[in-house]
């Protein structure tokens, strides 16, 4: 589901271009970096050249929305969802909006945070999270069905 509102209906990766749509490790600091490139040259650091650089998270709707009309469905911060994490899961379970398996110790988290790189965000990468462990890239969206 998060996929499909996140995109707005459009089947590519993601509902625009991604410097117009969301905040992530290039573009949420002071100024432009290559995160891959930092990531790739030292993992143990990674973080605190982000934050050096005066990376974070974002107030909503600096970005352009989706055409639904919603916000940061992408990047600025990770989402929590109600399914359990399975990391061999996604390779057997089903192909489309697939729920996790029935239980688990991680929950999933999506849609990308301001410390992730530009491989990273996709409607469709997944990350399990402990769900008694917060975080400085983890919130959650308050849905009305």
């Amino acid at each position: 589901m998060i996929r499909t509102i996140s995109r707005a209906g459009i089947s590519s990766a993601r509902h625009g271009r991604l410097d117009d749509i969301a905040w992530f490790g290039d573009n949420s600091g002071t100024e432009r970096i290559d995160a891959s490139r930092l990531l790739g040259e030292n993992i143990d650091s990674y973080n605190a050249r982000l934050v050096a650089n005066g990376s974070g998270f974002h107030p909503v709707a600096l970005k352009a929305a989706n055409r639904f009309g919603l916000y940061d469905m992408l990047g600025n911060v990770l989402e929590w969802t109600a399914d359990w994490y399975g990391e061999t899961y996604y390779a057997s379970g089903e192909r489309r909006d697939p729920k996790g398996p029935p239980n688990g110790t991680r929950r999933v988290v999506r849609g990308g945070a301001w410390r992730f790189t530009t491989e990273m965000m996709r409607a469709t990468v997944r990350v399990g999270r402990e769900p008694e462990r917060g975080g400085v890239d983890l919130r959650f969206r308050c849905v009305v069905d």
